[in-house]
């Protein structure tokens, strides 16, 4: 800056009269910053900050649309074909199971992947009322792998009757039997595309409550899975075992 002699103005460098008074503007007190000068540095600063705030903002706008994009994202799910013969063995061991806990007699049999989808398939999932947030499903099932299983939920997310949008929701967890309770502790999951790290999915119970919700029916089945000894994954089947 330059300041006025005559008023004390500070003008800009550059400038031969005062834009204040227009006294005329000795230019020969300009000095560079070695002999005493003010150096422009912190204004150069300022403005390099300011672009680097803009940069952030921008990446992080991008990231928030890129996320969106993922989530709005539904992938084909590979239909698991099942017959009326595997609900008719759903049923049968799972009397054989009840039985065997009531009589106090070991048991232990195998639940195929076929033979609970089949059972999942007879569940009647309504839309949830209301103006909040709710969840439907459908298209619902379960996947079983080496120690874990999955479950996928292919539905839709609405607010009240003003906005619906169609969701793939999936949830990997480690089923077991801990301090006589079933458990499923959770290894991963995805909302559409995007995949939830499992830091989130332990501190919070976004996914795993709406997948509660929507398993909410099976209260006898919880019942008879907390009474059982243990329950493991293996492949395309699920496992239990009780031993008095």
């Amino acid at each position: 800056m330059l300041e006025c002699p005559k008023c004390g103005y500070d003008n800009e460098l550059g400038r031969i009269f005062c834009h204040q008074c227009g006294q005329k503007l000795d230019i020969n007190q300009i000095k560079p910053p070695s002999r005493g000068g003010k150096s422009l540095r912190k204004k150069s600063s300022f403005g390099a900050g300011r672009a680097i705030s803009w940069i952030i903002r921008l990446a992080i706008l991008a990231s928030v649309g890129w996320m969106i994009y993922l989530i709005a994202q539904v992938p084909d799910v590979k239909k698991i074909e099942t017959t009326n013969a595997d609900l008719v063995s759903f049923y049968k061991k799972r009397d054989a199971v009840e039985n065997a806990v009531a009589m106090k007699k070991e048991v232990n049999l195998s639940f195929s992947q076929t033979e609970v989808n089949k059972f999942i398939g007879t569940l009647k999932f309504e839309k949830p009322e209301g103006k909040g947030l709710a969840l439907s499903a459908s298209h619902l099932q379960i996947e079983f792998e080496k120690d874990e299983a999955t479950a996928i939920i292919v539905g839709s997310i609405s607010v009240g009757s003003s906005w619906d949008k169609r969701l793939y929701l999936s949830y990997t967890g480690t089923p077991g039997i801990e301090g006589g309770k079933f458990v499923f502790k959770p290894v991963t999951a995805r909302i559409g595309a995007l995949k939830v790290p499992l830091f989130l999915l332990e501190r919070t119970n976004l996914i795993q409550g709406w997948f509660e919700q929507l398993f909410g029916q099976l209260n006898d089945e919880k019942r008879l899975l907390n009474s059982v000894t243990s329950v493991s994954a293996d492949t395309q089947a699920l496992a239990v075992k009780y031993k008095p």
